[in-house]
C-alpha cells in the first residue's frame, strides 16, 4: 500500500479530521519524546498542541495538520491584554475557550495530572470529555500526589477517562 508522509498508510480523502486538543504546560521538554510519538502517531485525528510555553518546536516536528497553540498568550502582548480583559468580564478561560472553539475540538487530553486539575473549571463551561495521562512523578512523587490530593480527587470525579504510563503506573501486586 501506499504511505504518507510520516510513514504510516496514506489515507485517501480523509475529510477534515477531527481534533484532539493535548493541553499541557510546555510543548516540548527534551525528556518528553514520549508525548511527542503519540502526537506524532495519530492519523485518524488532528493533534492541536495548546501550552503555556512553547519550546524546542524544531527538535519535535509535527505532521502538517497538527497545530501548536500557545494559552495563554505572552504576557504583556496585545492578546494577553485581551484575555485580562475578557477573564475579567467573563471568568475562567475565554483564550483557551477560543481555541478549543475554533479548532473545533472533540476532547481534552492533559499530559499530567496537574494540567488535568487545571482543565476541571474549562471541561464544565465547554463540555467536552477530559482524558488525563499521568506519566509517572504525578503519580508518584509524595510532595505531588499529596499537595494534589483534594485536586486529584475532584479530577477523578470529574474526568472522563486516565492513562497510567509506566511503571509508575501499574496496579499493586
Amino acid at each position: 500500500g501506499q504511505r504518507g508522509a510520516q510513514g504510516g498508510p496514506r489515507m485517501t480523502n480523509p475529510g477534515p479530521l477531527p481534533a484532539v486538543a493535548h493541553v499541557m504546560d510546555c510543548f516540548l521538554s527534551p525528556t518528553e519524546t514520549f508525548i511527542h510519538d503519540y502526537l506524532v502517531a495519530f492519523r485518524s485525528v488532528r493533534p492541536v498542541v495548546i501550552a503555556r510555553t512553547i519550546a524546542n518546536q524544531e527538535r519535535f516536528p509535527l505532521p502538517p495538520h497538527a497545530v501548536v497553540r500557545r494559552s495563554p498568550p505572552r504576557r504583556g502582548t496585545p492578546a494577553w491584554a485581551v484575555a485580562a480583559v475578557a477573564r475579567r468580564i467573563r471568568g475562567g478561560n475565554p483564550h483557551l475557550r477560543r481555541i478549543l472553539t475554533s479548532e473545533r475540538a472533540r476532547l481534552m487530553h492533559a499530559h499530567f495530572g496537574p494540567t488535568g486539575c487545571g482543565l476541571l473549571e474549562i471541561r464544565r463551561e465547554v463540555g467536552l470529555p477530559l482524558v488525563t495521562s499521568f506519566y509517572g512523578y504525578d503519580a508518584s512523587t509524595t510532595a505531588v500526589t499529596k499537595g494534589f490530593a483534594g485536586a486529584y480527587r475532584r479530577l477523578f470525579d470529574m474526568g472522563d477517562a486516565f492513562l497510567a504510563e509506566g511503571p509508575a503506573g501499574r496496579a499493586p501486586r
